[in-house]
């Protein structure tokens, strides 16, 4: 485990009990520094790029494999269908780096040019976190989407008759004139 900032002795003993190194990342920096004639093997279309397990939001969680041609044809795929991003776009992140879907708006944002910022890491501060980032692009996936559905429904819920029905009516429109 790499951490940016100084470790707490306990969480170093833990890990330890736990069978995992904990590194600093200047201990990491030195390690490198240490090693540079290794010569590494350059990575082929499918040599697996990751492992990515999947939390099972739409079927049983799994682990998959990612290979380096699929991850770079997302990327691809996003630049094709004329997603016109540039230099003045922001996006923001807030999906653990470890999600391939992160992990393909970060690459896509240096593909594009534009800038990608990351939230404070408090998921109850995310709307303020937008306030202050002001993306123009929001990626999300269905847990979110899901999430913020049940939200406002759940509040609806809670409306008088009058309410639910304008609250519908609303809905209905927009989705007419979409």
């Amino acid at each position: 485990m790499i951490s940016f900032d100084a470790i707490p002795e306990e969480k170093v003993e833990a890990a330890k009990a736990a069978d995992l190194k904990y590194y600093h990342f200047s201990d990491v920096v030195e390690i490198g520094k240490e090693n540079e004639n290794i010569q590494l093997e350059e990575p082929t279309p499918d040599t697996i790029y990751m492992f990515c397990y999947t939390s099972g939001t739409t079927g049983d969680p799994k682990g998959v494999m990612i290979s380096h041609r699929n991850f770079v044809s997302c990327v691809y795929l996003a630049d094709q269908f004329a997603i016109d991003l540039d230099e003045n776009d922001t996006a923001i992140s807030y999906l653990p780096y470890g999600h391939t879907f992160e992990q393909a708006i970060f690459v896509f944002s240096l593909f594009k040019g534009f800038s990608h910022g990351y939230y404070s890491g408090d998921p109850l501060k995310l709307l303020e976190d937008i306030n202050v980032l002001k993306p123009t692009i929001f990626c999300t996936v269905p847990r979110i989407l899901n999430r913020v559905y049940s939200k406002i429904h759940e509040s609806i819920g809670t409306k008088g008759k009058f309410t639910q029905w304008l609250f519908n009516r609303a809905l209905e429109s927009k989705k007419y004139y979409y």
